[in-house]
């Protein structure tokens, strides 16, 4: 999956859709924090503002992502 400097999703590929329910459609062009647990939402937030300013992607590159589920 992939997210643009505003935040939201650009691309959402088949192996997303598998493992957290989402399908494509659902999911491309809202905001990526739609579909990250909240305790997390900051810190991917905060990414993309370093981005922004830095003009590059900084920090872990792995998230924890919501499933449609729930978990």
């Amino acid at each position: 999956l992939a997210f643009g400097v505003d935040g939201n999703v650009k691309f959402w590929n088949p192996v997303a859709e598998s493992l957290l329910g989402w399908s494509a459609v659902e999911t491309t062009g809202h905001p990526i924090s739609t579909f990250v647990p909240e305790d997390s939402r900051s810190g991917v937030t905060q990414r993309i503002a370093n981005a922004l300013t830095e003009g590059r992607l900084a920090g872990p590159r792995q998230s924890r992502y919501l499933c449609k589920d729930g978990h």
